[in-house]
């Protein structure tokens, strides 16, 4: 309504300016020192003191004081109308409240958490420091957000960048060589495993030894107050010193808790150092941080103490793990080490165990180095291998493959199965009926990826009877869809069905009995006294 009101004001102003006459002498007297005067002052008073002017001039006074001052003549007539109105803005303010278009980040409230989301991952910072910075651009910002249906311009993506503590940064030594192919894939999983530990309540702990610095009177970088003239003597070379010798940080920082824990060695940087601080920081702080832990997820480069080749280190994790009671899960920046690490740490856990490789995806990464055109003759010719009664008739077989020309084209497809043969050749110590349900995970794996996707999605929960509710409800949304799927399928002869079996109640496996007696023969301490 008031705006309204101001409308009919500057129109009523324009009507008097056209049709009557304005005090001549009092713009004249004011000319010099409205020209003194309005380069001083902001938008709202020199809207203000040219209403006046035009209010003290008499009718017609409007149209005289813009073409006086060379302002706008809907400026001097706003500026009328709003005295005469009596609506001026409020203190603080240069304009009424309700101008202008809302921002995008209150007209659009998912925006900001999707852009954080996107830059999650990619964002790079020291943890101890709120300035953060990541390795997108903002115009590849937009264009993701705006295709997930937030309308976002590169300048304002800038903005809400800003706005959330991100800033641009020069790149600096992040060039590492020939990168795997897979490596990103790399680093999103292990970032993946970070989050759902820490939503679950569990510990993760990143770690690695810091340099090694010498312990006396050496030179450092830096300079401190002192008096003038008087610096401080040290020793002009930097060789060490066999009395005092050298320190050799390493640290564990607790991401959960954002708080960190440095053990320092003086001997050498050995497997024994990287086992003995994480021990020393879960005796110290972290069983008292998560008395309730189950898993304790380890993140670390794929070098030095804490290689992925090194076997100390391997086995010291295990040796921890069975000392706390809690799983040692264990990520690092190199993807050989999940090839390896996994099995012998298995192993050393539990002594009984049986470790295989999937053989789908030991196939599956023999199969990177062969051209498309000739996979099809490559898996067939491996065949025989993955299908061989025994071990021996396996190797036979794997040695008659690298020996022909399909196993000369590609050398490495061979030495991909003879660096997994540990591994794989538990498979064919069961007869056919067991290899049918144990030579993939992609089963398990799919349903475990849905019932992961509807976990994350829900964030936290009350309690554990919420979380198997969930679940519950989850897999029984999932054998609908088989239902409706094998629904479609009634009536077809059974070799042209395609639908999955049930999934819960009244499910059946194809060959179950066969497998369950051959498992009992293997088996006949653990699997026979659950048998009815």
């Amino acid at each position: 309504m008031e705006a309204f009101r101001i409308y009919l004001s500057s129109w009523r102003v324009g009507c008097q300016d056209a049709g009557m006459g304005v005090n001549a002498e009092l713009l004249r007297v004011m000319g010099p020192e409205l020209e003194l005067l309005l380069p001083e002052l902001d938008e709202k008073s020199r809207r203000l003191v040219l209403g006046a002017v035009a209010r003290a001039a008499g009718d017609g006074g409007t149209g005289a004081v813009a073409a006086l001052t060379g302002a706008s003549w809907q400026t001097v007539a706003d500026g009328a109308a709003e005295l005469g109105s009596g609506d001026v803005a409020p203190p603080g303010r240069v304009r009424r409240p309700g101008a202008g278009r809302r921002p995008l980040a209150r007209a659009d409230p998912g925006l900001v958490p999707a852009l954080l989301a996107l830059v999650e991952d990619s964002s790079r910072g020291d943890p101890g420091s709120p300035l953060l910075w990541t390795t997108r651009s903002v115009k590849k910002l937009s264009d993701e957000l705006t295709a997930r249906g937030h309308r976002c311009s590169p300048q304002t993506a800038w903005r809400l960048l800003r706005e959330e503590g991100f800033s641009t940064q020069a790149n600096a030594k992040v060039t590492e060589g020939k990168r795997h192919p897979d490596r990103d894939a790399q680093f999103r999983y292990i970032a993946a495993q970070a989050r759902e530990h820490l939503a679950a309540g569990q510990p993760v702990i990143s770690v690695d030894a810091k340099k090694k610095e010498n312990v006396g009177e050496y030179a450092q970088a830096g300079r401190e107050w002192r008096p003038k003239g008087d610096p401080v003597a040290v020793r002009s070379h930097d060789f060490a010193d066999q009395e005092t010798g050298h320190a050799i940080p390493y640290g564990v920082y607790d991401v959960g808790a954002n708080t960190g824990f440095v053990n320092v060695g003086t001997d050498h940087n050995t497997a024994a150092l990287a086992v003995e601080s994480v021990r020393r920081w879960w005796n110290l702080i972290g069983k008292d941080a998560y008395p309730g832990a189950g898993r304790l997820l380890i993140c670390c480069d794929a070098g030095g103490s804490n290689g992925w080749r090194n076997r100390a280190w391997k086995a010291g994790i295990a040796e921890l793990a069975q000392e706390t009671g809690a799983c040692q899960v264990v990520c690092v920046s190199d993807l050989g080490f999940l090839a390896e690490v996994g099995g012998e740490a298995v192993e050393a856990t539990w002594p009984e165990a049986m470790v295989q490789t999937c053989t789908v995806h030991l196939i599956r990464a023999s199969m990177r180095f062969v051209s498309y055109g000739d996979r099809r003759a490559v898996a067939a010719a491996l065949k025989p291998v993955y299908t061989a009664p025994t071990a021996d008739a396996a190797e036979t077989e794997l040695l008659a493959f690298a020996d022909s020309a399909l196993g000369r084209k590609y050398p490495a497809t061979v030495q991909a199965w003879e660096r997994a043969w540990e591994r794989f050749i538990p498979f064919l110590a069961f007869p056919p009926e067991v290899r049918k349900i144990i030579y993939t995970t992609n089963a398990i794996e799919s349903l475990n990826y849905q019932l992961r996707k509807i976990i994350k999605n829900r964030g936290h929960f009350p309690g554990d009877d919420a979380v198997i509710k969930l679940l519950w409800l989850a897999i029984r949304d999932i054998e609908d869809k088989r239902a409706r799927a094998r629904a479609k399928e009634a009536g077809l002869p059974a070799d042209q069905r395609r639908a999955p079996g049930k999934l819960v109640e009244g499910s059946t496996v194809l060959g179950w009995k066969q497998a369950l007696g051959a498992l009992a023969l293997a088996y006949p301490d653990r699997i026979g006294p659950y048998l009815n």
